[in-house]
C-alpha cells in the first residue's frame, strides 16, 4: 500500500531536510506492506490454532496413538514461528522523501533501520526485470542501487515508479 503526498505540500522544517527553503515542494511517499491481520488477531489465531492441535494430539494419544503427540507439538511451534514473523514484520515502512537537493529513502524492515541519501539530480529510479518473479524497483546513484517498494504488487511499483520521476524533477538553479 502507497500513501502519497503530492508534492505540492509544503515541509515543516525540523532540521532533518537540508538544503531546504521553509515551504519548498516535497513528494513524500510511504510504503507499507498489506496488514489484514491485527496484533491481538495474530496471537488469537497462534493460541487457537495450538488449543486445536493439543486437543486433537491429546484424544489420539489416549486412543493409544501417543507418537502423534510430537508431530502435533512440531506442528504448533511452526504455526508460533510464522505468527512471531508476522509480529516482528508488523510495523514495516519505506519512507520516501524528495526534497531539497536530496532523495532520502528511510527503510524499517523487522525492527531494522536502514537509511539512505541519494543527490536528487543524479538518482535513477528504474525497474529492473526478473523474469517470472516480477520487476524490483530501485533507486541508485553513482553505481550504489537500492530495492524499494519490494511489498507492493507489480502495478502499485509501476505507479510509483512514475510518481517518483515526477517528484524527482527538479527546476533549474536561476
Amino acid at each position: 500500500m502507497v500513501h502519497w503526498v503530492h508534492a505540492a505540500m509544503p515541509w515543516q522544517r525540523d532540521g532533518n531536510v537540508p538544503d531546504m527553503a521553509p515551504g519548498e515542494p516535497v513528494a513524500r511517499f510511504l510504503v507499507t506492506p498489506n496488514r489484514s491481520i491485527s496484533r491481538d488477531g495474530v496471537v488469537l489465531l497462534v493460541a487457537g490454532y495450538a488449543s486445536v492441535v493439543a486437543v486433537i494430539g491429546l484424544g489420539f494419544a489416549v486412543l493409544g496413538a501417543w507418537l502423534v503427540l510430537p508431530f502435533a507439538g512440531l506442528e504448533a511451534l511452526v504455526v508460533a514461528v510464522a505468527g512471531r514473523y508476522l509480529l516482528r514484520h508488523r510495523d514495516d515502512y519505506e519512507l520516501i522523501v524528495a526534497a531539497g537537493r536530496n532523495l532520502r529513502i528511510t527503510q524499517v524492515l523487522g525492527g531494522r533501520t536502514l537509511e539512505s541519501e541519494f543527490p536528487r539530480y543524479w538518482a535513477r529510479v528504474t525497474l529492473e526485470e526478473r523474469g517470472a518473479q516480477g520487476a524490483r524497483l530501485m533507486v541508485g546513484a553513482y553505481g550504489r542501487w537500492l530495492e524499494i517498494a519490494a511489498a507492493l504488487t507489480e502495478e502499485e511499483r509501476q505507479a510509483l515508479r512514475h510518481e517518483l520521476l515526477d517528484a524527482l524533477k527538479v527546476a533549474p538553479v536561476v
